[in-house]
């Protein structure tokens, strides 16, 4: 199941949030955030953790166990953002491209 969520100022869109909720064997059902943005200039006023929380909100009103998101290395105002709602680390994926492979 797709959803997504859009924050809005006086009609104009400032940021969305979208997710899925998939069944996952042996785990039950879990949200994933897919994508996350908020303009720049409407940053620190609360709109990523309003819809960070609705989001939340659909996941524990369909029996998810959980709700997962990734964050870019590097990308910090996201780590916190998703910090803030209690989303902490369990994985971390580590590379490096071998010869002339381009990421």
């Amino acid at each position: 199941m797709e959803s997504s969520f859009v924050g809005e100022i006086d009609g104009a869109v400032i940021g969305f949030l979208r997710g899925t909720i998939d069944h996952i064997p042996a785990r039950g059902k879990v949200y994933t955030v897919d994508r996350v943005f908020v303009v720049e200039q409407a940053r620190q006023l609360g709109f990523g953790d309003a819809l960070l929380a609705a989001a939340m909100e659909l996941a524990m009103s369909n029996q998810c166990v959980a709700i997962e998101a990734n964050a870019l290395p590097g990308d910090r105002e996201t780590k916190n953002l998703y910090e803030r709602a209690g989303i902490t680390a369990r994985n971390i994926i580590v590379s490096r491209p071998l010869g002339s492979t381009i990421y």
